[in-house]
């Protein structure tokens, strides 16, 4: 039988300091760990974040060290206690698409092995500890762990209470009302498999059908060419996941994943649209050295899921730090700053649809852009106009009297059917000499934003 090394994916104990490590920024990077704790548990959960295997750099850090390494890859809905590091659930590790640097490498000696469905659906974990507990992959209580719990008291009553506690019982959420790109028929739970505390698993001869959840489809195909899977591309499928046993006995199994080319064009591609989604531009926009702490330190110190109000108050807040208005200015920065904002939901996408849900959030995004950057050509508009009526401004308009020549002309001019209320007070500002900043926010508060973007719900794929 294998017997694995005591690592990060093994050991019964994470070692906390190292854990610390990797969760705190390095290198002007975000951490390759984040870290989020129990509303009232003493428990930690534990995911690598996507800088730890997305860049290149970091990849080739990690990979000199091998407890990095390690760690990172087990750290994937990692629960531990919070003050002992002692492993209370796992989920399976970082698993790669077989072409990856990482990815497990067939040695075509492996006397068992697996292709399965894979099911494209969120991360959930149920596991006990003081009463059963079900998680997503980077929260505890993410509204997928909340219908995960619900989904299994209504179509499984009262089986959880036969479960074993020392285990883990990983499952994938699926649910028609909220696709990710497969869209399945009824919602529901797939067992995935069955993890201890030490990451081994149930045999390749397990008997699953002692168990009544639906599992993912086992497909029989003589043909392992990982490239060769990945052109069937069946109708409405994501892909497989092959499994690898080294041996019969082996309780560790080896996991690469193969997603169809069709999936793959489905996540880069918004539906109907020739534009890359935003999932796919946010590896490509670069941040300039240096300013990427700069960003992330306006952003909200933990992520969270945003509704459509919060957004329209972050991009209004990032707004009024701009004091311009040249729109190639305005539109780097509030680009920047869309990446930046896009590149910190990373780490929670997974407990609310991956990249779809990254692409919703981008387009909700442009969509704010697209309105409020009209509103403001209003302002620019006229403040052209006055420039070229020869209205200057100047501090010193703001103790001309009322009858004054000058005075007159732009009260006058305020009276045209091209000045709204809003506008007016605008103008009269930029008249008067008050600093562009100013300007800005006089204009940023007076934007008119439409009732569907007033929403203090949190944005999902089903809204």
């Amino acid at each position: 039988m294998i017997q694995p090394s005591d690592t990060a994916q093994t050991s019964l104990t994470i070692d906390l300091n190292l854990l610390g490590n990797l969760s705190r920024e390095h290198a002007d990077q975000k951490p390759f760990i984040t870290t989020k704790h129990h509303p009232t548990l003493p428990l930690s959960i534990h995911n690598y974040s996507k800088t730890a295997f997305m860049r290149s750099t970091a990849i080739s850090l990690l990979s000199s060290d091998t407890q990095k390494l390690d760690l990172c890859i087990a750290s994937r809905a990692l629960v531990t206690e919070r003050d002992t590091g002692k492993v209370v659930s796992r989920s399976f590790s970082k698993f790669f698409n077989y072409h990856e640097k990482l990815a497990y490498k067939p040695t075509g000696t492996e006397p068992t092995w697996l292709v399965e469905e894979k099911i494209d659906g969120s991360i959930i974990s149920f596991f006990y500890y003081q009463g059963w507990q079900s998680v997503s992959r980077g929260a505890f209580d993410s509204p997928h762990s909340l219908q995960a719990k619900q989904v299994m008291e209504a179509q499984h009553p009262g089986l959880l209470q036969t479960l074993d506690k020392e285990k883990t019982y990983v499952f994938e959420l699926i649910d028609p009302k909220a696709p990710i790109k497969v869209r399945y028929p009824k919602e529901g739970l797939v067992l995935l498999s069955i993890i201890s505390k030490d990451g081994s698993e149930p045999p390749p001869n397990f008997d699953w059908s002692i168990l009544p959840f639906k599992r993912p489809y086992i497909y029989s195909t003589p043909n392992l060419d990982p490239k060769a899977l990945s052109k069937l591309n069946l109708s409405n499928e994501e892909g497989f996941v092959i499994k690898f046993w080294r041996s019969l006995d082996d309780r560790h199994p080896q996991r690469i994943k193969v997603k169809f080319d069709s999936y793959l064009k489905l996540t880069q591609l918004k539906a109907g649209d020739s534009q890359p989604s935003a999932a796919s531009r946010i590896p490509n926009v670069q941040i300039p050295p240096g300013e990427r702490s700069k960003l992330f330190s306006a952003l909200p110190s933990s992520p969270s899921p945003p509704s459509a109000a919060s957004l329209v108050e972050l991009y209004k807040a990032h707004r009024k730090k701009i004091p311009s208005f040249d729109s190639s200015r305005v539109s780097n920065s509030l680009s920047l700053f869309q990446t930046a904002y896009l590149s910190s939901l990373e780490d929670i996408a997974d407990d609310y649809g991956g990249d779809a849900w990254i692409d919703l959030i981008s387009s909700k995004w442009d969509r704010i852009h697209i309105i409020l950057s009209l509103q403001e050509e209003d302002w620019t508009t006229l403040m052209d106009a006055l420039t070229v009526q020869k209205f200057r401004p100047s501090a010193k308009n703001l103790t001309l009297s009322s009858s004054s020549k000058e005075k007159k002309a732009f009260d006058q001019r305020m009276k045209r059917g091209d000045v709204d209320a809003a506008l007016k007070v605008i103008a009269t500002a930029w008249w008067c000499g008050k600093p562009i900043n100013k300007i800005v926010e006089l204009i940023v508060d007076a934007w008119e934003v439409p009732k569907d973007m007033t929403s203090m719900e949190v944005i999902t794929l089903g809204s």
